[in-house]
């Protein structure tokens, strides 16, 4: 049994850095149908079916344009299995979702199968028990459940929930659509099940444990494209291949979106352009406010080559000079005192007048 997975694909119009929409499509839409026919294309030239574990679409009332561009995306492939994620659906009701168009027979796929439900899918010479996402009191339970009252054996499962470990913080691990490794791998063994593919987090991991002499391999996809600065770093875009019998295939699909968050002083923008040839590159980076034209400089040289970018105060340092604000307001005894106590004491950018900054901000203290 072979076959690919992805999962988070989230194709909507992102509005930050959405860039210019034509046909009811922005710039962040078509990054994602880039790569989602990227990996159609990887998957359907390895001749594999393609299952997409939750979250094709990060809205659960996609305009028709998106959906017609996600079709197009996928039209090549021969089977297609989607399984419903928590962006994709409306309610636990029946075809409430963003995929009711997958659910209508088309003569683009020979097989294609929309997972509303826990299903099992006969799949070559094994079965793919799939569990989409459910709102549900514990994720274990819901999936102890779906194997006692799908009865069978089952080769391989793939489910839309997050997977934590004893490293992943508190606030995750207790989300109500987590569940923990170790009970995932104690499902696993009780039904004799060594893969599964899971959707929903967008951090990819995987885990591989040897036990009782058998292996058990468990991954967290990740999200196909990621979806803005809470995203951030290089860790998305994978395609896993299955194959009975071997480690999980991790594949690279290359272009797309790529958040990057730090502070300008840290940051090394050279690096940032070298990854902005092969990718679209977002920047958010915290400056201390005497750096600010500095950094305006430094992020237009980049213009052309990187794709959007936003410049935050760094918080801790404007903390720090209204806390020494304070203290100058409170030992003076006018508000002109004051400003030019706390302007003496600031840092300002090379060439600039202390006493011209005075007298700005006195008259616009006075207008106000």
């Amino acid at each position: 049994m072979k076959f690919a997975v992805i999962a988070d694909v989230h194709l909507g119009n992102h509005r930050r850095f959405g860039g210019q929409t034509m046909s009811g499509l922005n710039e962040r839409f078509k990054h994602c149908e880039r790569i989602l026919h990227a990996a159609a294309l990887l998957a359907q030239s390895n001749d594999l079916a393609l299952f997409i574990a939750g979250d094709l679409f990060d809205t659960d009332h996609p305009t028709p344009q998106m959906v017609t561009a996600a079709i197009g995306a996928l039209n090549r492939l021969e089977q297609l299995i989607l399984l419903v994620g928590n962006h994709d659906q409306s309610s636990a009701s029946t075809h409430d979702h963003a995929l009711g168009p997958f659910c209508i027979p088309s003569r683009r796929w020979s097989d294609v199968g929309v997972i509303e439900h826990p299903h099992s899918v006969l799949f070559g010479h094994g079965t793919v028990l799939c569990i989409p996402h459910a709102v549900v009191q514990s994720v274990a339970t819901h999936i102890e459940t779906c194997f006692a009252e799908l009865p069978g054996s089952k080769d391989v499962f793939i489910l839309h929930f997050g997977i934590a470990d004893d490293a992943t913080p508190a606030f995750l691990r207790n989300a109500p659509d987590a569940i923990h490794i170790n009970d995932l791998l104690k499902i696993m063994r009780k039904y004799k099940v060594h893969y599964a593919y899971a959707g929903n987090w967008h951090h990819h991991q995987r885990w591989e444990f040897f036990e009782d002499g058998e292996r058990y391999y468990i991954t967290q996809c990740g999200a196909l494209v990621p979806t803005g600065f809470d995203n951030p770093g290089m860790g998305y875009g994978k395609l896993i291949i299955h194959e009975s019998g071997q480690p999980p295939q991790v594949r690279q699909i290359p272009g797309g979106p790529r958040f990057f968050t730090g502070s300008f002083e840290d940051f090394d923008l050279d690096e940032a352009a070298d990854i902005a040839q092969e990718y679209s590159v977002y920047l958010q980076l915290k400056v201390n406010p005497g750096n600010i034209p500095a950094a305006m400089v430094a992020l237009a040289r980049l213009k052309g080559k990187i794709a959007g970018f936003q410049l935050l105060p760094n918080r801790a340092v404007v903390s720090a000079a209204a806390r020494t604000a304070a203290r100058f307001v409170r030992n003076t005894t006018s508000v002109d005192e004051a400003v030019a106590a706390y302007i003496k004491t600031i840092d300002l950018p090379n060439g600039a007048d202390r006493a011209q900054v005075q007298a700005l901000v006195k008259g616009y203290l006075s207008a106000t």
